[in-house]
């Protein structure tokens, strides 16, 4: 079975524009130190469709969970709790 150079073509553009987004990405941020932001480099390079998705990812995750919380959001729990 053969696949069409319609879908091949914009596939694999859409993979080498998010491998350089991310590897872009992962030099100029300031979220990771620098053995952090190296290893990532290194990842995206070895496994850029794979790389390019776990940095993202992962850069998602610790965007949102490193914010320190909201004034007040433990004593609602824990009253929400009793």
């Amino acid at each position: 079975m053969t696949v069409p150079l319609l879908i091949l073509i914009p596939l694999g553009l859409a993979a080498v524009v998010l491998w350089f987004y991310a590897f872009g990405d992962c030099c100029s941020t300031e979220l990771f130190n620098k053995p952090c932001r190296l290893a990532w480099l290194i990842v995206i390079a070895l496994f850029p469709i794979g790389g390019a998705i776990a940095y993202l990812t992962a850069k998602r995750h610790v965007t949102r969970y490193s914010q320190p919380p909201e004034p007040g959001r433990l004593e609602r729990l824990l009253k929400r709790g009793q």
